[in-house]
Formats: C-alpha cells, structure tokens, sequence
C-alpha cells in the first residue's frame, strides 16, 4: 500500500508540474467548397486544432488533436438516420502525441518517443525525400499532408552535423481522396488500362503486410550539414514500403470478376536535398532515387492459364523537384517549383512533369494578399504538352480585418487535353471560402 501511495504521489506531482507549465495554442478553421458546373458542395468541414505542449527542464510533451465535422450527411436509408456518426459526420485525429527527452543517456544525443510527424525536404509542399510518413491524401488540394506514426527517433549533434536515425515498427497505409475523388488516381493506382476502381469495392480486397517487424516496419537515416557554400544539405535513406497501393492479383470467372487483390510493394529510397540562398533569391531541390521490388499481377481466370504482367519493375526510378522564391522591389512574391515525378507515380516512364507557381502581393500593412497568378501546369513531356497537358489557375484574396483572423476567397479553374491525372478535375472547377481563426 505505501509502494502505490508513492507512485500515486509520484504521477500527481508530475501532473501539477506539467500543468504548470502546459501551453494550449490551436485554431478554429471552416472551408467550405462550391462546384461551379452544378452549382453542389464540393467540401465541406469545420476543423477545431489543438495543440499542448509543455516543457521541463529536459523534457518536451506535445500534442495535436483535430475535431472535425463533415457539414454533409452521408445517411442512405432510414436506419442511418438513427446514427449520429451519418447525420453529422464527425472524427478526432491525434495528429501528434509525444515525448522528446533532451541529452538522453549523453549530451547532444535527443529521444523523441510517440506518434510524431518527421519532415523530411526542404521544398514547399512537394517532397520527393519525405517518406517517413503515410500520406493523407482525404483533401488533394492539401499537398504535402501527412499522417502522424506512432516511431522511436534518435538525434545526434555534432557541431554544423546532425545524424537522425527513425524506427517506425507497424505499416499505416496512405488516406486516400475521399468518396468519388478516389477515382481521380484508379489507373495510377493500377497500372492496367482497365479502371478496376470502378466497381464495386465489395470484390476490392487490401493484403496488408503481415505485422511482423520484418514485413511492417521502416527505418530511415539522415546526415544533415548546415552552411555548406551558404547552403544547408542532407542525404537520406528510407527502408519499407510504398503506401500507395497497387494491384497485385485478380480472380475471376469466366464471366464475372470474383476479387482483386491490392498490396503494398516494399521500396528502398535515397534522397538529397538542399536549401539556401544566393542574392536574396531562395533556392531549394530535393533528389529521391525509388528502388521498388518487382510487382507481377497475377490474373486467375477458371479454366484459363494464369496471366502474368509485370505493372512495376525492379528498376530504380527518380524523382526531383527544384524551386526558387524571391521578393521584389514593388512588393511582389514570387515561388516556382518544378516537379518531376508526383508522389503517387511509380516506375520509369511513368513520371510526368509538373510546374507550380505563385505570385503574390500583399496591401494594407499586409491585411490584404492577393494571389493573382497562382496554379500549376501538368505535362508528360515537352513536345507533347500542347495536346497532352492540364493547367490549374488558382487566383486567392486573403483578409485579416484583425490579428489571428484570416478569411479567404478563391477559385480553381482547370484546362485540360489529353491524358493527364488533374485533368480528371477538369468538370470539378470550384470556389471556395475559408474562415480561420488562431488562438
């Protein structure tokens, strides 16, 4: 009895300790998006942001929550109606929840445990090196969001040098886009010239990895240097597998498909990246070399021989983006980026080239920006891109009438020829409007 009044005394302590100095910041955000074609609600979700943190001498605990409502209801028959869950669609995610121990065991030497997101890359929003964490693709207009892993992260300093070493034991596959925006990406996802996203999901089926460590978890290493030549570089590697998944096998009768199977192929990626600037111009690139294993859908069909087609090879492939910004004399920002390669294309020859820019000025003491040349063009290649290309333009006006209060208004409107994976949007143009408030 005495033993668990001192462990009692021990936690209550602590947690007196830790409120004392426990910092809640977060943000209040409501976006909702309106297709222009038909005039129907394209998105719809009101987000509560949380985050905690507090700090002891050596110690860190943080946290990030989201509370979210989808303001469209999702209920089909009458029994749904009795389910909160598809009147008001409504979740929690906690984003990060973890505790970094400073000088743990020597000095220098930093213990981060808990799910925790793991940046890795120096460009915006587009990162060929960042691979450490599921993607979420629920919002494709959220470029670069990422899911939280639950990971052990060791970081070691030593002088301009910083040596990272990551271990994330359970496989999370990536959030796909959600409801019919799934279908946007089906034949990237497939590789085939059928469209198997179509049907039912009924007959889809997903092999996870088994959970084993072996087949389940990633680790991934990093050197990092700062001011090399005014540059700050690193080189990485990251050992797992794709999050993404891909169709492995299909069963089927002669006359009806029976079920397909999709799986996760394990993929070994070395990546450099670097960040500087050169006259006031900000200057950035990342380099990701993917080695894949050999995927070979397998289809079964009653009576017939097996069919065998190699959809990804055992052939490393690469991706790479370069970006500069620079601000001008009258005020105007401007950010380019070139991309080579999106985050759910595999395999050579199967990488298309993307631009993605911004202009900006800002008035009013900077209460008003306007983003009047903002978008993005999708290509193959460059002497095709006249009848094989989507162009995204993404004009925005942002107002912050007081401090931590931004309301947005903006539009995406898309062209298209040809084959491409937004010009699939190409019937969803859109307006949207935005209302954020940071506490």
């Amino acid at each position: 009895m005495k033993t668990l009044k001192i462990i009692i005394l021990f936690f209550v302590q602590s947690a007196l300790l830790i409120s004392q100095n426990l910092q809640i910041n977060g943000y209040i955000q409501a976006d909702d998006r309106v297709k222009i074609k038909d005039k129907t609600i394209s998105w719809e979700e009101y987000r509560l942001n949380l985050t905690g943190q507090a700090e002891l001498e050596k110690v860190k605990f943080y946290s990030e929550v989201w509370l979210r409502n989808f303001g469209s209801n999702n209920a089909k028959k009458i029994s749904d109606l009795s389910d909160r869950n598809y009147v008001e669609p409504f979740d929690i995610k906690i984003r990060e929840a973890y505790v970094d121990v400073k000088d743990f065991i020597v000095d220098n030497l930093d213990l981060k445990v808990g799910r925790q997101r793991i940046a890795w890359g120096t460009a915006d929003r587009l990162n060929p090196t960042d691979n450490l964490n599921p993607d979420d693709l629920e919002d494709i207009w959220d470029y670069g969001r990422h899911l939280g892993s639950n990971a052990i992260k060791l970081s070691y300093y030593i002088g301009d040098f910083t040596f990272t070493g990551v271990f994330i034991p359970t496989f999370t596959p990536a959030v796909l886009p959600r409801g019919d925006w799934i279908k946007i990406f089906a034949t990237e996802f497939s590789k085939t010239e059928h469209n198997y996203f179509e049907i039912s999901d009924s007959i889809i089926k997903i092999q996870n990895p088994d959970a084993s460590l072996k087949e389940a978890s990633k680790f991934g290493l990093k050197i990092s240097k700062r001011n090399i030549l005014g540059f700050d570089v690193s080189l990485s590697y990251v050992q797992g597998r794709d999050d993404i998944p891909i169709i492995s096998k299909i069963f089927a009768k002669p006359s009806y498909l029976d079920s397909i199977h999709l799986s996760f192929p394990r993929m070994k990626i070395f990546g450099f990246d670097f960040a500087g600037d050169i006259k006031g111009v900000g200057i950035w690139g990342e380099i990701g070399i993917f080695y894949p294993e050999e995927v070979i859908l397998e289809t079964l069909i009653q009576n017939i021989p097996i069919q065998r087609e190699t959809i990804l090879e055992k052939k490393n492939y690469t991706r790479f983006v370069f970006g500069l910004d620079y601000t001008f004399k009258n005020g105007v920002y401007a950010n380019v980026q070139y991309l080579h390669g999106f985050l759910h294309e595999r395999g050579r020859g199967n990488l298309k080239n993307y631009i993605v820019f911004n202009l900006e000025r800002k008035f009013m003491n900077d209460k008003l920006t306007f983003n009047f040349l903002s978008g993005g063009i999708e290509f193959k290649r460059g002497k095709e891109i006249k009848n094989n290309h989507a162009f995204i333009y993404n004009p925005q006006v942002s107002y912050s009438p007081i401090d931590n209060i931004e309301l947005i208004v903006g539009g995406r409107i898309i062209e298209s020829r040809g084959k491409t994976t937004f010009g699939r949007l190409s019937d969803r143009d859109e307006i949207y409007f935005r209302v954020k408030y940071s506490f």
